[in-house]
């Protein structure tokens, strides 16, 4: 059984925003299971969920460096 959080419902309503949104907090707290109950509940066709806490230290890096490489270079080319 899951109880409704009330930040699920701020969540909610950002989801027809089209912008990435990044759940931050304390370990086991509940996060992971708040964004899957929020992408089920979703209609939204493209959804991507990652959950990096699984993950080495160095992969995590890797990850984020290459990443943060590939958003810039989309920003560069979009002239913002």
């Amino acid at each position: 059984m899951y109880f409704k959080r009330k930040i699920y419902s701020l969540l909610e309503k950002h989801l027809s925003v089209k912008q990435v949104t990044v759940l931050t907090g304390m370990r086991r707290t509940g996060k992971a299971t708040l964004v899957k109950q929020l992408m089920e509940a979703s209609d939204i066709e493209h959804k991507l969920f990652f959950d990096l806490e699984n993950q080495s230290k160095s992969i995590k890096k890797r990850y984020l460096v290459e990443r943060f490489k590939k958003q810039n270079d989309i920003f560069k080319n979009l002239n913002l």
